[in-house]
């Protein structure tokens, strides 16, 4: 095991001065040569580097200032918790460029904190049985494409003043809320899959933004989508249906868009106005059941937004 450690030492010496590594981990190996950090510990922060890993990683990854570090999995590899539920499986804090694909993330407080002003990506990961959020990101930037979250603690995603892009996403047996876009938060999403969670599917909250097209939020315990205290969703082309309470709730100066159409349907309420001076724009755009907003008649037509959604801008 010594003799692999020097061997790798001496390779990544070597690598740091051609400005790439790609490292093979096999987490299967007894002691330090099966970890993760031990491989952290050897390489240049600025990057790239690249850690090919394999088989079952029992520890709890600390990827600090770094940048341009990617995490793939072989088939099969799994990243859990070794802490009891005490600390997340990976902390990513003050680094960008993070990229993390393919990996069972198991446990954990949190599967995954995103931190610190960081950029992580993720694709084509599941994130399942952490005692609180699957994923928390918080005042970053995050993307991701094709990942699971499933029987997490409080919420599957956590997005708190940060910007998150994600599609082809699925959120599911959460204990809680599927997905908190608060603090002033902006979320754009697509092709989602928000179901079977003991909360909200999707809580905007605290002067956050979302915009939610193509996507089914169904089966949750309470709402399907709860906008409140002067948040603002647009909503085009979703299926919101058989939420326990209401399917689209909006309160306390926000505003849900409706523009582009969709279904709403089978929910406490389908479209839900309380609170004070909550807006449901373009519901006539809509196909929905039961609502208490009021409804423009047919010849007003489609209203016009007086101020765009803010965008998040897309890493390249």
């Amino acid at each position: 095991m010594k003799r692999t450690l020097l061997y790798t030492f001496v390779f990544l010496l070597f690598s740091i001065v051609t400005n790439a590594v790609t490292v093979p981990i096999d987490c299967n190996k007894p002691g330090a040569a099966g970890k993760i950090h031990t491989y952290l510990k050897l390489l240049n922060p600025l990057g790239p580097n690249t850690l090919k890993i394999s088989g079952t990683c029992h520890e709890n990854i600390v990827i600090q200032s770094f940048d341009r570090l990617s995490l793939i999995a072989a088939p099969g590899a799994v990243l859990k918790d070794a802490s009891g539920g005490q600390k997340p499986v990976i902390n990513i804090t003050d680094s960008q460029r993070i990229y993390i694909q393919g990996f069972t993330i198991s446990g954990g407080s949190s599967g995954v904190l995103c931190f610190d002003g960081s950029l992580c990506r993720f694709s084509g990961n599941t994130i399942e049985r952490s005692t609180n959020a699957g994923v928390w990101v918080d005042d970053s930037q995050a993307t991701f494409s094709g990942d699971v979250f499933q029987d997490t603690g409080d919420p599957g995603l956590s997005i708190t003043a940060s910007n998150v892009f994600a599609s082809g996403v699925t959120v599911q047996r959460s204990l809680g809320a599927g997905i908190y876009d608060a603090d002033g938060s902006v979320l754009e999403a697509y092709q989602m899959n928000i179901q079977d969670n003991g909360g909200d599917g999707i809580a905007v909250l605290s002067q956050s933004h979302m915009e939610l097209g193509g996507s089914t939020v169904n089966n949750n315990a309470y709402n399907g989508i709860d906008v409140g205290f002067q948040s603002e969703v647009l909503l085009p082309q979703n299926t919101v249906t058989t939420n326990g309470y209401d399917g689209v709730s909006i309160s306390d100066l926000s505003l849900a868009d409706f523009f582009g159409g969709g279904t709403f349907t089978g929910n406490g309420a389908d479209i839900w106005c309380g609170g004070q001076y909550s807006v449901a724009g373009n519901i006539q755009a809509a196909t929905y059941g039961t609502t208490n907003c009021p409804v423009p008649s047919a010849q007003a037509g489609a209203s016009k937004r007086t101020a765009p959604l803010p965008r998040l801008i897309r890493p390249q």
